[in-house]
Protein backbone atom coordinates (compact mmCIF):
# COMPACT_ATOMS: atom_id res chain seq x y z
CA UNK A 1 0.00 0.00 0.00
CA UNK A 2 1.80 3.19 -0.83
CA UNK A 3 1.43 6.06 1.96
CA UNK A 4 1.71 9.10 -0.12
CA UNK A 5 -0.22 11.97 0.59
CA UNK A 6 -1.60 14.44 -1.96
CA UNK A 7 -2.68 17.42 -0.52
CA UNK A 8 -5.48 19.85 -2.64
CA UNK A 9 -5.50 23.33 -0.81
CA UNK A 10 -8.84 24.18 0.97
CA UNK A 11 -10.53 27.44 0.76
CA UNK A 12 -14.13 28.18 1.50
CA UNK A 13 -15.50 27.37 -2.15
CA UNK A 14 -13.62 24.01 -1.25
CA UNK A 15 -13.66 23.05 2.34
CA UNK A 16 -13.31 19.16 2.25
CA UNK A 17 -10.63 16.78 2.79
CA UNK A 18 -10.33 13.83 0.73
CA UNK A 19 -8.89 10.46 1.87
CA UNK A 20 -7.89 6.97 0.56
CA UNK A 21 -10.24 4.44 1.56
CA UNK A 22 -7.29 2.56 2.16
CA UNK A 23 -6.39 4.37 5.39
CA UNK A 24 -9.87 4.32 6.63
CA UNK A 25 -9.57 0.14 6.45
CA UNK A 26 -5.97 -0.25 7.48
CA UNK A 27 -6.69 -3.26 9.98
CA UNK A 28 -2.95 -1.76 11.38
CA UNK A 29 -3.98 1.12 13.46
CA UNK A 30 -6.33 1.46 15.65
CA UNK A 31 -9.66 3.82 15.06
CA UNK A 32 -7.93 6.63 17.19
CA UNK A 33 -4.77 6.24 14.86
CA UNK A 34 -7.54 6.38 11.91
CA UNK A 35 -9.50 9.50 13.58
CA UNK A 36 -6.28 11.54 14.38
CA UNK A 37 -4.97 11.12 10.65
CA UNK A 38 -7.95 12.28 9.19
CA UNK A 39 -8.04 15.83 11.89
CA UNK A 40 -4.19 16.16 11.02
CA UNK A 41 -5.89 16.01 6.93
CA UNK A 42 -8.51 18.97 7.94
CA UNK A 43 -5.88 21.32 9.10
CA UNK A 44 -4.70 23.89 6.64
CA UNK A 45 -1.67 22.37 4.12
CA UNK A 46 0.67 25.22 5.61
CA UNK A 47 0.47 23.97 9.25
CA UNK A 48 3.31 22.82 11.05
CA UNK A 49 2.74 20.58 14.06
CA UNK A 50 5.36 20.94 16.15
CA UNK A 51 3.45 19.81 19.60
CA UNK A 52 0.58 17.12 18.76
CA UNK A 53 -0.44 16.47 21.81
CA UNK A 54 -0.86 19.81 23.02
CA UNK A 55 -2.83 20.10 20.04
CA UNK A 56 -4.93 17.40 20.50
CA UNK A 57 -5.02 18.02 24.65
CA UNK A 58 -6.86 21.61 23.12
CA UNK A 59 -9.23 19.90 20.51
CA UNK A 60 -10.44 16.55 21.91
CA UNK A 61 -10.52 13.99 24.97
CA UNK A 62 -7.69 12.30 23.99
CA UNK A 63 -5.01 14.03 26.92
CA UNK A 64 -2.30 11.53 27.65
CA UNK A 65 -3.60 8.90 25.25
CA UNK A 66 -2.49 11.40 22.31
CA UNK A 67 1.50 10.16 22.90
CA UNK A 68 0.34 6.74 22.35
CA UNK A 69 -2.16 6.99 19.39
CA UNK A 70 0.53 9.70 17.64
CA UNK A 71 3.43 6.81 18.19
CA UNK A 72 1.25 4.40 16.57
CA UNK A 73 0.96 6.30 13.49
CA UNK A 74 4.75 6.44 13.16
CA UNK A 75 5.39 3.04 13.57
CA UNK A 76 2.30 2.26 10.90
CA UNK A 77 4.37 4.68 8.47
CA UNK A 78 1.76 7.39 8.64
CA UNK A 79 3.58 10.41 10.27
CA UNK A 80 7.71 10.75 9.93
CA UNK A 81 9.19 12.40 12.92
CA UNK A 82 11.51 15.35 12.42
CA UNK A 83 13.64 16.46 14.90
CA UNK A 84 14.63 20.11 14.94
Amino acid sequence: MSKTIIRKAKDKENPYVMVDRAMLNDPNISWGATGLLAYLFSLSPNSEISDTTELLAKHSTAGAEAANIINELVQAGYLKEIKK
